[in-house]
Order: C-alpha cells, then structure tokens, then sequence
C-alpha cells in the first residue's frame, strides 16, 4: 500500500496537470482534523474580493529542529481553489518557518495561526489545502467549503477622535496620550446586525523593546494592527475589561457613530473586532509614552571606546557615576542639534548588539560582531560561504564588506588588526 507521503505530491501535480479540472478527494480530510481553515475577512471590490484566510494548527503536530536561536519548523502550503465548474480558480504556494525560544514550547498545544490574503471572484469554492514538511517527509490535506459573498454588508469602521470641538478620523492606529474620548465610525449597506467587541489590554513591554522603537510619531501607522512587530517584545499581556456592543438592525446607507467607551483602568492597547455574518474585522490601537524611558547610561560605559577611542583610556580612570555624567555630557553635547537622534540610534546599537551577539561571557558589544554593528549599523546584505575548514558570514555595507570566520560557534573578524572600520 503506497503511504501518503507518496501520494501528496501526485496530488498536487494532478491539480496542474488535468486540463485545469479537479477531482477532490476528502478522504485525506477526515485524518486531519485538528486541521482548521477559516475566512477572517472579505472585502469586495469591482471585480473581485479580497479574501484573508487563516490557516490554524496545533504546534506540538510539527517537527522541529534546533537553531541558534532557539527550534524552528519549515513548512510550504499549497491553497487550490476549485470553482463550482471544478476547476481551479486560483492556486497560491509559499513558505512558512514556525519559530519557538525553548524545548517545551515544541510540545504546545497552542495553536499555530497563519494569514494570508487572496483574490477570488465570488461564488462557491472548495479550498485544498496542503501543507508539506518536505525535510521531514510531513503532510497534511484538508477541504473546507466556503461561499465568497458578494456583498459588502459595511465598509469597514473608522476611529475617531476629538480635536477641539471637532471630530478628526484617527490616521494609523497609534493613539494619543492626549486623547481623552473616541468614537467609532461605520457605514452598513443592508439591513444586518452588527457586533463590536471591545477589548482593553494591559501590555507590559521588555525594556530593550522599547530602546528599540523609535519614537512613538515615527512608527509604521499599521504598526499595532500586525502582533508580529511586537510579540517579541511582550513581557506580559493581560485584558484588563472588555464589552460588547450589539447594534441591530440599520437603514441602507445609514452613517454611525457611537463612543468608544473608555476607562480609568489602565491599558496600553485596544482591540476593536466587528462581527457581522461570519466576518470579523478586527483594528488594534495602542500607544506608548517613549518620553518617559529612562536610559541605563551604565551599558554604554564599554561601546563608548568605539566612540572616544584614545580618550577612553582617561574615561575609564573615572568613577562609575562620573563615567555616566560624562557620557550624558558627551551625547548631550554631540546631539545638540537631532533633539538626541545621535544618542539614541547609538544606544538601539548597543542594545541590539547584546541581544544577538553575546557569546558566552562575552557581552555581544564586545564582540567582532557587535562592535562591527555598533560602528556601521546594520549591513546591507549578509552572505555565507563555505571552506573544507569553516564557514563564513560575509556583511556587506555600502563601501566595504566584512568576513566573519566560524571558530567553533564564534564568528571572528577574518582580518582583527584591520582596523578602518
């Protein structure tokens, strides 16, 4: 009997293969059923929809393997939407690498949620999907019916907000310590029901996270609504208070606008998710008050030889709180005129560098790498090449490239003497 394994990939061939025509076969369905495939949201356009599919599955069903960073799994998925007419409709193939810190987070049952947005006309389709770890010769199918609706029962919502005596639609979803009420505002095109859930979270961020943000008006206006940009920086999350808005039925074309209810609990972050049929829309506010970070002038003590040079040797001879008044003064002095822009991409550098190139006892700015980072930034492109011997990572800046040698886990400029950095 051939084992799946074998007959996943003639599956897929057979797809592209029979004059666009397709045969779907369910029985690779009923063995996976912690399989689970949804549309979170479908907006409509003039010929089409934009469709966001979430593909969800348990972690502990993967296989991985250790990095240096932690365990990681490489997976591709394959999407092939057949029409009613059955044939394909559309057919969508990518990578995926599921990442975890430690050993037990592999054995998790916590579910694994992968988005991805996809163009269909509207109709009736059956969505295969296919999910391989080649490496490990690891395959899963599933079909999931679903009707891409033609209606846009609403555009979206907007977040208000007030400027005076005047209502302004919030730009981004990064909000304003200034700000002391909200409203939202939505239109619905036909006579449903709509729900909003309102959720205030209390985000305790790691410190290093927020050394690495810029400030607060310079960060990407989706920033809050993708968890990937932060997640790493999560120290703990908890939702402080949450509320249901029901709103029944509304005229067509009716404009609304309804407070967004705020609270004296505190929290950093609010998730606003509206449910109407079976689509969600979801948009994540949050904000954080950079002005009040304090700085750790004692982790620069060291990097600041890559700034004084020759006259570190006499900043070293001070006392440990005359060493943090000089380097107040000297980054004072020197970013006079960025309002401190100087300091503080000095300071992410540092902090960067600790994170990810400490090597044993070595703190990261100390070493080959960190002081390369911390002197040029980040390089442009990293490469790697290969010898009988070792192995090498190549940086390379705009002017000049750098070459690491692996010498047994730790990468060691290939020339230390060469010292124009």
């Amino acid at each position: 009997m051939i084992k799946n394994s074998y007959i996943i990939p003639f599956i897929v061939l057979y797809f592209f293969s029979c004059s666009n025509r397709v045969e779907t076969d369910v029985s690779f369905s009923k063995k996976n059923n912690f399989l689970d495939f949804d549309i979170v949201k479908s907006s409509v356009f003039d010929d089409y929809n934009e469709v966001d599919v979430q593909i969800e599955f348990p972690i502990n069903k993967l296989i991985f393997k250790k990095n240096k960073n932690g365990f990681l799994s490489v997976l591709t998925i394959d999407i092939i939407a057949v029409g009613d007419d059955n044939k394909i409709s559309l057919s969508d193939s990518w990578n995926e690498t599921i990442e975890v810190d430690y050993y037990d987070e592999t054995k998790s049952y916590k579910n694994v949620e992968i988005l991805k947005t996809l163009k269909l006309k509207p109709g009736n389709y059956k969505f295969n999907v296919i999910i391989n770890d080649y490496e490990n010769h690891l395959n899963w199918v599933k079909v999931f019916d679903f009707n891409i609706d033609e209606k846009n029962y609403t555009d979206n919502f907007s977040v208000l907000y007030k400027d005076g005596t005047q209502l302004r639609e919030l730009v981004g979803n990064n909000l304003s310590l200034d700000y002391d009420s909200l409203w939202i505002d939505y239109n619905v095109n036909e006579k449903i029901n709509l729900e909003f859930e309102i959720k205030y979270i209390e985000v305790l961020f790691e410190d290093d996270f927020l050394y690495l943000l810029d400030d607060k008006n310079n960060l990407e206006e989706d920033f809050w609504n993708d968890e990937n940009n932060f997640s790493d920086g999560i120290e703990n999350k908890e939702i402080v208070m949450k509320k249901n808005i029901l709103l029944d039925e509304f005229d067509l074309n009716e404009n609304k606008i309804i407070p967004l209810p705020l609270t004296d609990i505190f929290f950093n972050m609010i998730e606003i998710n509206l449910s109407y049929k079976d689509i969600i829309i979801s948009k994540t506010l949050g904000f954080i008050d950079l002005s009040k970070i304090e700085y750790d002038l004692s982790i620069l003590i060291g990097p600041m030889y890559y700034v004084l040079d020759a006259d570190y040797y006499g900043f070293e001879s001070m006392e440990f709180e005359e060493q943090k008044k000089y380097i107040k003064d000297y980054w004072e002095n020197i970013s006079e005129n960025d309002n401190g822009e100087l300091f503080r991409e000095f300071y992410k550098r540092v902090i960067y560098a600790n994170k990810n190139f400490n090597y044993l006892s070595t703190q990261g700015w100390d070493t080959d790498k960190g002081r390369i980072y911390i002197i040029n930034g980040k390089p442009e492109k990293i490469s790697y090449d290969f010898s009988d011997q070792t192995e090498f990572e190549i940086w390379e800046y705009e002017n000049r490239n750098y070459i690491f040698v692996n010498n047994g886990g730790y990468y060691e400029l290939y020339n230390p003497n060469y010292r124009n950095y």
